[in-house]
């Protein structure tokens, strides 16, 4: 097996990685720890919801929803949508697919309702 800190040490080594990694990498970190540094904010916030449950993101979506819309009218409308989605869901674990299959009943829909 590969020593991973070796193999990391050749990484750091090319002009390509940030001397902010390389310093952290230095460091002994959990592999946890060391993965979250190396994704940056935008892939530490796609490993965090991950591990979310479905109650969860449909909790953050919904303040995400609440920041967004300001006319009451759009925020009933997508809440009602998004307790379709939910309820479409059930407890599998939301993906891509799952959205799609969801959003294929709405085809007749004009682009904008879609939207």
């Amino acid at each position: 097996m590969i020593d991973q800190w070796h193999v990391i040490a050749e990484v750091t080594r090319s002009s390509r990685v940030p001397p902010t990694i390389a310093s952290v990498l230095n460091e002994e970190l959990p592999l946890r720890e060391l993965l979250e540094t190396l994704l940056g904010p935008e892939g530490r916030r796609r490993l965090r919801l991950r591990h979310m449950t479905n109650e969860e993101l449909f909790k953050l979506y919904n303040s995400e929803l609440l920041l967004r819309l300001h006319n009451a009218k759009d925020l009933s409308d997508h809440r009602r949508i998004l307790n379709k989605f939910k309820k479409y869901v059930g407890a599998f674990p939301i993906t891509v697919e799952l959205a799609k299959g969801f959003l294929s009943q709405y085809t007749d829909r004009k682009p904008r309702t879609l939207a």
